[in-house]
């Protein structure tokens, strides 16, 4: 994986750093950018991860100790998560449900090592919690098949800001009130 992220790293605009405004001003889109978390206590897999993440087009956070993926979760709100099964202290089934009982996320990306039954096992549990899109990759993880599932995830749709949303609902709202009043002077 490590000619992939060269690759990633040359062709990448890289907005790890950046508010979540700008970096999606960069990548050319409207709102804001899909956030995705990747928490793995290998920090060179995870930085491998968070370069091919950004060459797709996320804007991305790498947490590499388990006990500070709660805070991450609650600050960064990612949309996306890959979550090593085998971390020290907290596992990846543990995080998982501390996942679910902090927000939606759109896809649960599960990895591990380990025997891959495991990972089956692991994705029917987050199936069970009510993670509706959960995807297995075994460690060492194709890079392809992760840029695939990235790109699939990748919102099309474009999120707005609250004031944004506020302007438009008062835009229209003055709107609808000129109309009536126009009708009530024409009755």
């Amino acid at each position: 994986m490590s000619g992939v992220r060269e690759s990633a790293k040359a062709v990448a605009t890289s907005t790890k750093n950046l508010p979540i405004e700008e970096a999606a001003n960069r990548r050319g889109k409207p709102g804001l950018m899909d956030r995705f978390l990747i928490c793995d206590d290998d920090a060179d897999f995870a930085e491998e991860v968070a370069d091919l993440a950004r060459e797709v087009g996320y804007l991305t956070e790498v947490v590499t100790e388990p006990t500070l993926f709660v805070d991450s979760i609650s600050k960064f709100q990612p949309h996306i998560v890959i979550l090593d099964l085998n971390l020290p202290g907290l596992d990846g089934f543990d995080l998982s449900n501390v996942l679910r009982d902090k927000g939606a996320i759109r896809s649960l990306i599960l990895v591990s090592g380990s025997d891959p039954r495991i990972l089956l096992t692991a994705r029917r549990i987050a199936e069970d919690l009510g993670f509706g899109n959960v995807r297995t990759l075994p460690k060492p993880i194709d890079a392809m098949v992760l840029c695939s599932i990235l790109q699939e995830n990748l919102s099309n749709t474009p999120s707005f800001d609250l004031p944004t949303i506020d302007r438009a609902f008062k835009d229209r709202s003055e709107e609808h009130t000129s109309e009536l009043q126009s009708r009530l002077h024409l009755v």
